[in-house]
C-alpha cells in the first residue's frame, strides 16, 4: 500500500514538472512570437513579393526622379543647311528680253528699227524712218533707262531726244543743248544718268528731261562709235575703229575711269565695232554685247572685259546688218 502511494506521489511531481516545463516553452514561443511581430520581416526572395515597410523605407530615403519626357521621333529628310543658290548658266539668253538695234542705210537716208531675239539668232523689221516718210533718219545711238526700261532714241538729223515704243514710233521729249549729234549714248545703272559721246568734242552728260548737255571729258577721240557702262557702274566701255593717231590697235575698246576722268585703251575687239551694251545679270552672262557688219550678216559677240576676250559670237543671215545703234535686254 505504501509503495502505491510512494508510485502516485512520483507520477505526480513528474507531471507537475512536464507540465511547468510546457508553459514555461509556451511562454518563450509567446514571448518570441511578440518580438517578431514588432520587429520588420527580412524581404522575402520571391521578386514580385510587396514589404510595406520597405516600400515607406525606400521612398522616404530615396530623392524623387526626374519626368523624363520622350524625344519626338525624327523622320529622315531633306538636310536642313541651306543649299547655296546657284544662277543658271544662259543658254544663252532668256525669254523676257527682247533686244533692240538701228539698220542705217546712209546711201538713202533711211533708218530701220529692228528687233533682235534673246538667242541673237533672228533679226526682224520694226519700223522704217526716213526724211521723206518720218522725218527721222540716221538713229545712230540709243539705250533704255535701267528702271523704267524705256527706249530713248537720238536721230542725229533732229539733234533731240525722243521716246521709242513698241512699234519703232518716236516722241518727242527736249532738244539737245547745246545742240550736237550724238554718235553713242548709254545710261549709268547706279544713278540712272544718261551719258553721250560728240566725236571730236567728247563725253557729256545729258538731261533726259530738258535736253541740257555737260561735258565731262573734253577729247578729241574720232570714230567713237559705241558706249556702254558696266553693270557695277564702275567703267564706261568705248569702241573705236581709229582713223587718226593714236592707233593701239586696228579695232580698239577703251574704257573710261570717273575716278581720274580719263580715256585709256583697254584691248582689242574682234571686229569694226559699230554699237555696244551690257546685258544684264543673268542674260548672255551679263557680258558687254557687240555687233559688227560682214555681207549679208550682222555678228553679234559676247565679250568679257574680265579676261579681255570673246566669249561666243553668233552670226545672223540678214540684210539688215549695219546696226549702229544696240540696245540689250528691252522688254518691249
Amino acid at each position: 500500500m505504501l509503495k502505491n502511494i510512494k508510485a502516485k506521489k512520483y507520477i505526480s511531481v513528474i507531471g507537475v514538472i512536464i507540465m511547468a516545463s510546457l508553459a514555461v516553452g509556451l511562454a518563450v514561443l509567446s514571448y518570441q512570437a511578440r518580438q517578431r511581430s514588432l520587429s520588420p520581416k527580412a524581404p522575402e526572395s520571391k521578386p514580385d513579393a510587396a514589404n510595406p515597410s520597405c516600400y515607406m523605407e525606400l521612398v522616404l530615403s530615396t530623392p524623387p526622379l526626374t519626368t523624363i519626357t520622350p524625344r519626338p521621333s525624327v523622320t529622315p529628310g531633306p538636310s536642313t543647311t541651306p543649299r547655296p543658290s546657284i544662277t543658271p548658266t544662259p543658254t544663252p539668253g532668256g525669254t523676257a528680253c527682247i533686244n533692240w538695234a538701228n539698220n542705217e542705210r546712209s546711201a538713202n537716208n533711211a533708218s530701220d528699227v529692228v528687233k533682235i531675239n534673246d538667242t541673237l539668232s533672228s533679226v526682224t523689221l520694226v519700223k522704217t524712218h526716213s526724211g521723206s516718210t518720218t522725218g527721222f533718219y540716221n538713229l545712230e545711238s540709243m539705250d533704255s533707262h535701267p528702271v523704267t526700261k524705256v527706249l530713248y532714241a537720238f536721230p542725229t538729223n533732229k539733234r533731240g531726244i525722243y521716246i521709242m515704243d513698241s512699234s519703232g514710233n518716236l516722241s518727242f521729249v527736249a532738244n539737245l543743248s547745246p545742240q550736237l549729234p550724238l554718235s553713242a549714248v548709254s545710261f549709268r545703272n547706279s544713278d540712272n544718268s544718261l551719258w553721250g559721246w560728240v566725236k571730236g568734242k567728247g563725253l557729256y552728260k545729258i538731261n533726259i528731261s530738258t535736253g541740257a548737255m555737260t561735258q565731262v571729258l573734253a577729247s578729241t577721240l574720232d570714230s567713237i562709235e559705241g558706249l556702254a557702262w558696266d553693270n557695277s557702274s564702275t567703267f564706261l566701255y568705248l569702241s573705236r575703229t581709229p582713223v587718226n593717231l593714236p592707233k593701239n590697235a586696228t579695232y580698239e575698246l577703251r574704257r573710261y575711269d570717273p575716278t581720274n576722268n580719263s580715256v585709256i585703251f583697254y584691248a582689242a575687239l574682234p571686229r569694226d565695232t559699230d554699237a555696244l551694251d551690257f546685258a544684264p545679270s543673268g542674260y548672255l552672262g551679263g557680258h558687254l554685247v557687240g555687233v559688227y557688219a560682214t555681207s549679208g550678216r550682222a555678228n553679234f559677240y559676247t565679250y568679257n572685259v574680265a579676261t579681255k576676250s570673246v566669249v561666243q559670237s553668233y552670226s545672223v543671215l540678214t540684210s539688215y546688218n549695219n546696226l549702229d545703234a544696240l540696245a540689250i535686254c528691252v522688254n518691249k
